[in-house]
């Protein structure tokens, strides 16, 4: 029987020894914890480890933690692939999702399917705007070589990180055998749906970048009522007023949506435009200017299913991960010149970015909007 070494004592170990059996265990390596045996098995440090070259080190981490681990194992002499694999890769072949964060629920929707997780296991890849430049990044992108599907949101090359986070240079790295699909790639193209984003710069309260702003969309309309001393019922009538916002405007601006999408999507191996065209005015496709609902993540991913020949998920059945935290009111106005049907009342509705973690009116969107960045951006206006 073949013998593994296993990183980690946490709940992905756990997750190791049930699947492969406590027997195909050596023993166990951990850091942070003073444990001398786990499940029966010697628990020992990288530095008093005596390592037999046939054995594979088998890291049971988190994805996020699982970097560091790859680090501290690099600098006591060891290789990815053939010295040490992340746990969910062994004896699979190597899957890559590529993009930004609307990838995060595409890849739970796959991994929600038996028969894709009994083929592939997929690498830890951070997102786009998580990737480092330099020669960190070249680091992470050494997978590549090892990679048999590639799932990517076709990144321009003129994105904003520059040309080597691009699909083309990324795919010049993989080997021939990969399977590769290209996927949608929606963020910041529906901005027809919030008209009033303003493109003023988001202020981040605390010290610290990880101090988020609950509300990073700048409302135009919102600002200026409240600049104008308006009241919050006032704002909101005039959110709920149809007249607020031009209507040939918000038409002209849905027109050049489309013909992004159609434009876009001839490099795409999933279309899309014809599901929104059909659909757009009958459920909410979009949370805000970047973040589409799970009715579109849906979507993608069950055409993913299909490429792939899997028997299809019943994805509604599962809350795979809703990108609702910065979700915005869609003004009437939009709802009546797009003829959209208004079937929500609350919004966040699964977000943990409200004040008490409950779903908001949007009288307390106005409200917190407000505080967040009107009272404590005064200084901007002066």
């Amino acid at each position: 029987m073949k013998k593994y070494i296993v990183y980690g004592t946490g709940i992905n170990a756990v997750k190791f020894l049930l699947e492969y059996g406590l027997d195909c265990i050596d023993f166990f390596i951990e850091e942070k914890k003073e444990l001398k045996e786990f499940y029966g098995k010697p628990v020992l440090s990288l530095s008093n480890m005596i390592w037999d070259k046939t054995k594979m080190i088998v890291v049971a981490s988190s994805d996020t933690v699982y970097f560091q681990i790859k680090k501290a194992l690099e600098r006591y002499g060891f290789s990815e692939f053939s010295d040490f694999i992340y746990y969910r890769l062994l004896n699979k072949k190597i899957a890559c999702i590529y993009g930004n964060c609307h990838t995060i629920p595409i890849r739970k929707g796959l991994e929600l399917s038996k028969e894709f997780n009994d083929i592939y296991g997929f690498y830890p890849l951070k997102q786009i705007q998580q990737m480092q430049s330099g020669e960190e990044f070249n680091q992470e992108l050494e997978v590549l070589k090892y990679c048999d599907l590639f799932i990517h949101q076709s990144i321009r090359m003129d994105n904003v990180y520059g040309e080597n986070y691009s699909s083309c240079f990324l795919l010049s790295k993989l080997k021939t055998s990969c399977t590769v699909i290209a996927i949608p790639n929606l963020y910041g193209l529906s901005k027809c749906f919030f008209p009033n984003t303003s493109n003023k710069k988001t202020i981040f309260h605390g010290e610290k970048p990880y101090i988020f702003n609950y509300f990073p969309f700048r409302d135009s309309n919102i600002e200026k009522a409240y600049r104008q001393g308006k009241s919050i019922h006032q704002i909101v009538g005039l959110i709920e007023d149809p007249e607020t916002i031009n209507s040939l405007y918000i038409q002209q601006m849905f027109s050049k949506f489309i013909d992004k999408i159609e434009t876009r999507e001839i490099d795409w191996d999933i279309k899309i435009s014809t599901f929104i065209k059909t659909n757009y005015n009958k459920i909410q496709l979009f949370y805000d200017p970047n973040h589409p609902t799970n009715e579109l993540i849906y979507y993608i991913t069950s055409k993913l299913f299909s490429i792939l020949s899997l028997d299809e998920v019943d994805l509604k059945r599962f809350n795979i991960l809703k990108l609702d935290s910065y979700e915005m009111p869609i003004y009437s106005a939009v709802k009546r010149s797009l003829n959209l049907n208004d079937t929500y009342k609350y919004l966040r509705c699964y977000s943990m970015n409200t004040l008490n973690l409950n779903a908001m009116s949007l009288e307390e969107y106005v409200q917190q909007y407000i505080a967040w960045n009107c009272i404590l951006d005064q200084k901007d206006w002066e």
